[in-house]
C-alpha cells in the first residue's frame, strides 16, 4: 500500500487550520481582532453604564430634575445666564459635584488596582489579600496607643505603614528566593 492516506482534522485542528492562509500557513489575525472587539464591547457597555447611573444620580432622587431643565441650568451656570431658583443651586452645588467626583474616584481605584495586579504580576492581588491593610492598622493603632495619636497624624501613621509593607512586600517580591525549594535558578534537579 503506497496511497498516502491523510488523515482529516477533526475538532479543534480544523478550526485552527480554518484561520490560516493558503500562501504561507500564518494564522490570520482573526483571533487577536475578535479579542480585541470583545474587549471593546465590553468597555462600551461598562462605560454606558457609568453614563446612565450619573444620570439617574443627578437627575432622579429627592428633588428631581427634567433632562431640559438639566441641560437649562448647565447651560445658564457655565454662561451665566439665567438660572432656575432652588433646581440651579441643588443641581450645580450637590448634585453634579458628587457625581463627578465620585465618577473620578471610581476611576482612581480602578486604575490603582489594575496598577496594583501588574506591579505584582497577579491577578488576585488586593491590599486587604497582601497584608497591606494589615500594616495600615497596624501602623494606626501603634499610633493610637503607644503615641496617643489623634486625628491627621492617625492617618499618616495609616499611610506610612501601608507604605512600609508595600515596600516591603515589593522586595521580597523581587529578591532573590527564600528557602531551598522555591524559584528557577536554571539548574536542573537529579529525579530519583
Amino acid at each position: 500500500m503506497t496511497t498516502s492516506m491523510k488523515r482529516e482534522p477533526a475538532g479543534r485542528e480544523l478550526a485552527d487550520n480554518a484561520l490560516k492562509t493558503a500562501k504561507t500557513g500564518d494564522y490570520l489575525p482573526v483571533r487577536a481582532s475578535l479579542r480585541r472587539r470583545t474587549v471593546l464591547n465590553r468597555t462600551a457597555v461598562l462605560a454606558l453604564g457609568v453614563v446612565v447611573m450619573f444620570a439617574i444620580y443627578v437627575l432622579l432622587g429627592s428633588y428631581t430634575v427634567t433632562i431640559p431643565d438639566f441641560f437649562r441650568i448647565l447651560i445658564g451656570h457655565l454662561t451665566g445666564g439665567e438660572r432656575i431658583p432652588g433646581a440651579s443651586f441643588i443641581v450645580m452645588e450637590n448634585k453634579l459635584p458628587r457625581a463627578v467626583i465620585g465618577v473620578m474616584i471610581g476611576a482612581a481605584f480602578g486604575l490603582s488596582g489594575g496598577l496594583f495586579q501588574t506591579m505584582l504580576r497577579n491577578p488576585l492581588a488586593s491590599p486587604d489579600v497582601i497584608g497591606i491593610s494589615y500594616g495600615a492598622s497596624a501602623a494606626a493603632v501603634t499610633a493610637i496607643v503607644i503615641f496617643g495619636a489623634t486625628g491627621p497624624a492617625v492617618s499618616a501613621a495609616a499611610l506610612g505603614g501601608a507604605l512600609g509593607i508595600a515596600a516591603l512586600i515589593y522586595a521580597i517580591s523581587r529578591g532573590p528566593s527564600l528557602g531551598s525549594g522555591g524559584g528557577n535558578r536554571g539548574t536542573p534537579r537529579a529525579t530519583g
